[in-house]
C-alpha cells in the first residue's frame, strides 16, 4: 500500500477489498485456472485481509493457492 499520505481523504485505507479482490481473480482466469471450467467460479472459499505499511516495511501482496479435487 502506498504511504498513508498518498489516500485521499474520503478513503483513508487505500483501494476497497473488494476491488483488489476482482484483480486478482481476473488475473487468476487468465492464468492458473485458464483451463479449469467455470475459471474463477470453481473458487469456494476467500479469506482476504489488507494492512496498512508500517515505517521501513515493504509494500507487497501475500497469497497462497490449495486445490482439491471435488465430484461432478
Amino acid at each position: 500500500m502506498p504511504p498513508e499520505n498518498k489516500f485521499p481523504l474520503d478513503y483513508p485505507f487505500g483501494t476497497d477489498l473488494d476491488n483488489l479482490l476482482k484483480r486478482l481473480l481476473d488475473g487468476l482466469s487468465q492464468t492458473v485456472l485458464s483451463e479449469a471450467k467455470g475459471r474463477d467460479s470453481t473458487v469456494i472459499a476467500i479469506r482476504a485481509t489488507k494492512r496498512m505499511v508500517g515505517a521501513g516495511q515493504e509494500p507487497g501482496a501475500r497469497i497462497a493457492l490449495s486445490a482439491a479435487e471435488f465430484p461432478t
